[in-house]
C-alpha cells in the first residue's frame, strides 16, 4: 500500500532465488519478507518513494546477493524532511566485499560511487556474467555431509561445518539479511570473535540436488539453514572425599568442544518456498541425531521458541522417544494407593507410583532431551494411550470426573483423572510464584483453564500423528497392491452388480463381499476421495473408489472416457491436480471389486507436486473453496451452478455429489462432460488438461532469543 509517498516496505522488498540458463538468469522462486522492522523501522514503512521496489536476488548455490532498488517518482527533500536513503539503509545488512566504483539504477536514474561497498550493489550485468562462471559447477556446500535423504521424488542434502571454517563463515555472512527478514527478535551472528569462540558454533545447511540447467551450473540449491552453540554445563562434583590432582604444569589447552556442554539450537530457518515439505524435521533430527551422538553434549535446548517451532520439536521428538517408551510399556498405574489409604484423600500426587520415574529419568538422559520438553512428550504419550472416549475430547464428561476422582470404575477413567493431576502438578511447580498469590478458587480456576489448553494442543498434535499414520499404512498397502497388481492384470475382470442384488437371498458371506453401490449414471464410483504428497518410491493414493458398468452397459469395463471425465472430475475436488501430463509422478485407482483389491494405473492421471488437499468438503451438497481452476469447456458446462455471495466467496453446487463429512459417498459422470470428452478425444488422444494450483503449503517453526547473534526462527515442518 502507498500513501502520502510512504510504501510498505514487506511489498517493496522482493526476494529472488536464481540459477544461471542459457541466456539470462532463471528465478527458481520468489518471495517476500516477514517482517523489515530492523532495517526500515517499526513501523515497516518507506518514506519518499512512489513504486518503490527492492529486488533482492541470490544465488541458488552460494548465495551470492545482488540489490537492484527502482521507483517511480521520489520525493524531494523540504527542510528536514526527506526520503529515506535506502543505500545507506541497506548497506550494514548486506555482506562487505567487491571493488571501489559502484553503479546503482534507480529506475531511469543512475548513481555512481566512487568508494568501497558490498558485494550486492554491483550492476545486472556483472551479477549475470558472475552467475555465469565456470567455478560454479564445482561448488560444495561447506563443511561435510551429515545426513541425505529423499522428498517427493527429490533429493536433499544437510552440510555441517564450524564457524570457525572461512567458507562456512562466508557462506552464512551472505545468509544473515534472512534472519531478520523471517526470525522475529533475531539478530545476525557477529563471525569476527576470535576462533575459540566461533568453535562453539556449528552451522547446518539444507540443500537440494538439482540438474544443473547449464554445464557450468551449479547441482546445489539452498533450502535453509540452522545454527547451534555450545554453552558450558556446570557439573557438580559427586565424590565426597578430596581428591590430589597430579596433572601436568602448565595445564593442556582445552578446546570448548571437550566441555561437557549443552547443545543449544539458536536460529532455524526453512525458506517459504520449501516450506511445509518436511524439510524442518529431518533437519532438526539431523541436529538431535548429532548430539545423541557426541559423549561431551548432555542435552539439546533451544533459545526461545515460537509456538510454531514448537510443534515441529515435538512431532519430531515423539517420534524418537515413543518406540522406546512403547518397549517399556510406559503407561500410568491406575491404582497407585492400597486399598486402605483409598479411603483417605490423597493430600499430594502419587507421582513414583504413578509412573516409573527413574526410568523416565534414565531415558530423558540417554536420548538427551531437556526436562521440560520431556514433560511435554511423557504428557502427549501417556493421553495417546488413554482411549479416545476416555478423553474430553472423545466426549467424557467431566464433572463426572470431579466427582469420582480416582475412585471411578472405569481404570481408564482413573488413568485421565491421574494424567490431568500429573499435568497439574508441574503446571503448579512452573508457575508456583504467580498462583499463591491468588485465592484459592482462582487459582484451582485458572490450572483447570491451563491443563485443558493443554489437553487441546496435545489433542491437535496426536490427531495429526494419527493421520501421518494412516498416510504411511496407506501407502504401503498401495505398494503392495502394486504388486498384486502386476501380477493378476492379466486376469483382471470386472463385475456387475445391480441393487436388486442386495435383495436376493444368499449366503451372508457372499453378500457381505458385495460393494454397496447405488447406479446413478454410466458409470458409478464408490468410496473416499484422498490427496497426499508422494514420496521417493511410491504414489499419492488419491481414490479409493468401485469403479462398475451399469447394467445392459455395452462399454468396455474401463472406458477410456471414463479416464478423461475422471480427470476432469478430479480437478474440481482436488485442485492439488495440476499440469496433468504423462510423465512425473503417476497416479493409480485402487479397484476394490469384492474381497480382492487391484490396481489399475492411469498415465494420464499425474500430478507435477502432490500437496494435501486444499478444499474442505463441507456437509450438504455445497463445495467452499476456490473450486473452478478447471478447463474453459468446463466451466462452461457448469456454469449455471457456480453462485457468488454477496461477500465474494464462490461456490460450487453440484446435485449429483452426495457428501458424508470428508467422504464422496456417490459420484455421477454428468452425461454433458462424457459427450464433450467423446468429442475431445477425437481430436487430442492424448487426454492432456489443465488443473488449478495452488503453491506449497509453508508450515513453520523457530528458535532463537534476543541475545546478541540469536533470535526466534522459523522453520519446516
Amino acid at each position: 500500500m502507498e500513501s502520502s509517498g510512504t510504501c510498505d516496505a514487506n511489498d517493496a522488498v522482493q526476494i529472488t532465488v536464481v540459477q544461471p540458463s542459457d541466456q539470462k538468469p532463471k528465478t527458481i522462486s520468489s518471495f517476500h519478507p516477514q517482517f523489515t522492522y530492523p532495517i526500515f523501522g517499526d513501523e515497516e514503512q518507506v518514506f519518499g518513494y512512489k513504486g518503490l521496489i527492492i529486488r533482492l536476488r541470490f544465488a541458488a548455490h552460494d548465495l551470492r546477493p545482488h540489490i537492484h532498488i527502482s521507483y517511480d517518482e521520489k520525493f524531494k527533500t523540504i527542510g528536514d524532511t526527506a526520503p529515506v536513503d535506502l543505500l545507506k539503509t541497506l548497506k550494514p545488512w548486506i555482506p562487505e566485499g567487491g571493488q571501489p566504483c559502484l553503479l546503482l539504477a534507480f529506475g531511469h536514474l543512475h548513481l555512481t560511487l566512487n568508494a568501497p561497498y558490498a558485494e550486492a550493489f554491483t550492476t545486472l550485468p556483472e551479477y549475470e556474467r558472475a552467475l555465469q562462471e565456470e567455478d560454479a559447477k564445482n561448488f560444495v556446500p561447506p563443511g561435510k555431509l551429515v545426513h541425505s535423504y529423499d522428498t517427493a521424488g527429490r533429493n536433499y542434502e544437510i552440510w555441517a561445518g564450524s564457524l570457525a571454517d572461512p567458507a562456512v563463515r562466508h557462506l552464512l555472512d551472505r545468509m544473515q539479511v534472512f534472519v531478520s527478514f523471517f526470525i522475529e527478535a533475531g539478530t545476525p551472528l557477529a563471525t569476527d570473535d576470535p576462533e575459540w569462540t566461533l568453535e562453539r558454533w556449528t552451522v547446518y545447511f539444507v540443500y537440494e540436488k538439482v540438474t544443473p540447467p547449464t554445464l557450468t551450473a551449479s547441482q546445489y540449491s539452498f533450502v535453509g539453514y540452522a545454527t547451534t552453540y555450545r554453552w558450558w554445563l556446570y557439573q557438580r562434583e559427586t565424590s565426597k572425599e578430596p581428591a590430589v590432582a597430579n596433572d601436568a604444569f602448565p595445564a593442556p589447552e582445552i578446546r570448548p568442544a571437550q566441555l561437557p556442554s549443552r547443545l543449544r539450537i539458536a536460529q532455524f530457518l526453512i525458506l517459504p518456498p520449501h516450506q511445509g515439505s518436511g524439510h524442518g524435521v529431518h533437519l532438526y533430527t539431523t541436529i538431535h541425531t548429532a548430539c545423541f551422538k557426541d559423549p561431551t553434549i548432555v542435552e539439546l535446548t533451544v533459545e526461545d521458541p515460537n509456538e510454531a517451532f514448537d510443534a515441529l520439536r515435538d512431532t519430531a521428538d515423539y517420534h524418537i522417544l515413543t518406540p522406546e517408551l512403547l518397549k517399556h510399556d510406559v503407561n500410568i498405574n491406575p491404582d497407585p494407593y492400597d486399598a486402605q489409604s483409598t479411603k483417605q484423600r490423597p493430600r499430594r500426587v502419587p507421582t513414583a507410583a504413578l509412573i516409573p520415574t527413574k526410568l523416565l529419568h534414565d531415558i530423558r538422559t540417554s536420548y538427551k532431551i531437556a526436562p521440560t520438553q520431556f514433560a511435554h512428550i511423557l504428557e502427549m504419550f501417556l493421553l495417546g494411550r488413554i482411549p479416545f472416549k476416555n478423553r474430553h475430547a472423545g466426549g467424557a464428561p467431566l464433572t463426572r470426573l470431579l466427582i469420582k476422582k480416582h475412585k471411578s470404575e472405569d481404570p481408564n477413567e482413573r488413568r485421565y483423572y491421574w494424567w490431568r493431576m500429573l499435568v497439574k502438578q508441574r503446571l503448579y511447580k512452573r508457575s508456583r510464584d504467580m498462583l499463591i498469590q491468588l485465592e484459592m478458587s482462582d487459582r484451582i480456576q485458572k490450572l483447570e483453564e491451563t491443563v485443558g489448553n493443554v489437553e487441546e494442543g496435545y489433542e491437535v498434535l496426536l490427531k495429526a500423528f494419527v493421520k501421518r499414520e494412516e498416510a504411511l499404512k496407506a501407502k504401503l498397502s498401495e505398494v503392495e497392491a502394486d504388486a498384486t497388481g502386476r501380477d493378476q492384470r492379466a486376469k483382471r475382470k470386472f463385475t456387475v452388480r445391480d441393487d436388486e442384488d442386495e435383495d436376493e437371498n444368499t449366503d451372508d458371506a457372499a453378500a457381505a463381499k458385495r460393494p454397496k453401490v447405488r447406479f446413478l449414471g454410466t458409470t458409478i464410483l464408490r468410496g473416499e476421495l484422498h490427496a497426499a504428497s508422494p514420496s521417493a518410491g511410491s504414489c499419492p493414493k488419491l481414490v479409493n473408489i468401485d469403479i462398475l458398468n451399469a447394467p445392459g452397459s455395452t462399454d468396455p469395463p474401463i472406458p477410456i472416457r471414463f479416464i478423461y471425465a475422471l480427470q476432469q472430475i478430479l480437478s474440481l475436488f482436488t485442485p492439488n491436480l495440476h499440469r496433468l501430463a504423462p510423465y512425473t509422478h503417476h497416479l493409480r485407482l485402487l479397484l476394490c471389486l469384492q474381497d480382492q483389491v487391484r490396481m489399475l494405473p492411469l498415465g494420464l492421471l499425474t500430478a507435477a507436486q502432490g500437496h494435501p488437499m486444499l478444499v474442505e468438503l463441507k456437509n450438504g451438497e455445497t463445495l467452499n473453496g476456490h473450486l473452478a481452476n478447471c478447463d474453459n469447456w468446463m466451466n462452461l458446462i457448469l456454469k449455471e451452478v457456480v453462485q457468488t455471495s454477496p461477500e465474494g466467496d464462490r461456490f460450487f453446487k453440484l446435485p449429483e455429489v452426495y457428501i458424508r463429512g470428508n467422504n464422496i459417498k456417490y459420484l455421477r459422470i454428468p452425461e454433458e462432460i462424457v459427450e464433450m470428452v467423446r468429442e475431445q478425444q477425437q481430436n487430442q488422444p492424448s487426454g492432456r488438461s489443465r488443473g488449478g494450483h495452488r503453491g506449497d503449503r509453508g508450515d513453520r517453526g523457530g528458535r532463537g532469543g534476543r541475545g546478541r547473534g540469536r533470535g526466534r526462527g522459523r522453520g519446516g515442518n
